[in-house]
């Protein structure tokens, strides 16, 4: 059962990051529509962004409070209708102020995920389905663009907002159905409970003042301010780019919009890798020695 939690989260994430990339990949479309401008297509993304970064930093309280149950299944349904009340924008205004409700409720995807792993996983066993649902981004993103595309092309924009929030609520139903504390689960056995001792979580969580003393905590959030712009740049700009720059169609953006996602999972994956090697090779003192 807890690996079928597992894949169930991973989906979860490649639904989050297909109902955030919809409107990316169909901006060009909607620019013209809508008559947006650049920059008036910036501040819809700001606007998601903005709401966004605020329930990032609280949502994972809200999950403590609430359960991540409870906590996983208000997300998505919010994000899901969201997705699908974008069907009914009539402007730049309108879709800014759904985007901004959109970002209400992505965010506690994360939190929820990780805390449902915790209580389903013994400690030494987290470090795969915390990559499984992890690994829902890249794939959300490498789906987006063929998808959303082919649905715009054979169904027309809206149904590209409404298919995939459907595609939500179904997900919805299953969690639902399948998710409850370990120690209430009736498919359970004695012997697994015991290995994740009772499948609970113990102790209060941190305060803030103690998170933000941590230097684990403040490297982190560094490294994030550093990488996250460049991220949401590609995100949100390269099928805008490709098409003002580089005359794409948006059968071309389905085509091959994915393929720079494709890139950035790779090098999530080789980087580290490589950085460990490059670390833990002892360096050459000599030009006789790197010759050895």
């Amino acid at each position: 059962m807890r690996w079928v939690i597992a894949g169930w989260l991973t989906l979860s994430t490649v639904l989050n990051l297909v109902d955030r990339q919809t409107l990316s990949i169909l901006a060009p479309m909607l620019r013209d529509k809508f008559h947006l401008s650049v920059q008036d297509y910036s501040h819809v993304v700001t606007a998601f962004l903005i709401s966004y970064t605020v329930m990032y930093t609280v949502g994972g309280r809200l999950v403590d409070w609430v359960g991540e149950r409870i906590g996983m299944a208000a997300c998505i349904l919010w994000w899901s209708l969201c997705t699908m009340a974008t069907a009914l924008a009539q402007g730049g205004l309108s879709l800014g102020a759904i985007r901004f409700l959109l970002g209400l409720g992505e965010p506690g995807n994360y939190p929820a995920a990780l805390r449902a792993t915790t209580r389903w996983f013994p400690k030494e066993e987290r470090g795969l389905p915390v990559a499984m649902f992890s690994s829902g981004r890249a794939v959300g993103n490498m789906l987006a663009p063929p998808l959303i595309s082919a649905l715009t092309l054979y169904f027309g924009w809206r149904a590209a907002f409404v298919l995939p929030g459907a595609l939500g609520l179904l997900w919805l139903a299953g969690w639902l159905y399948i998710y409850r504390l370990p120690a209430e689960h009736p498919g359970i056995s004695a012997g697994e409970l015991r290995a994740l001792d009772g499948g609970g979580a113990s102790g209060a969580p941190p305060s803030w003042s103690s998170l933000l003393s941590n230097r684990n905590v403040l490297a982190l959030v560094l490294s994030r301010l550093v990488s996250d712009p460049v991220w949401y740049l590609y995100q949100f700009w390269i099928p805008v780019y490709l098409k003002q720059e580089r005359g794409f169609t948006l059968t071309d953006i389905g085509m091959y919009g994915w393929i720079p996602f494709v890139a950035g999972a790779m090098g999530g994956m080789v980087a580290p890798w490589a950085g460990w090697w490059a670390a833990a090779r002892p360096m050459c003192l000599s030009a006789k020695e790197c010759r050895h």
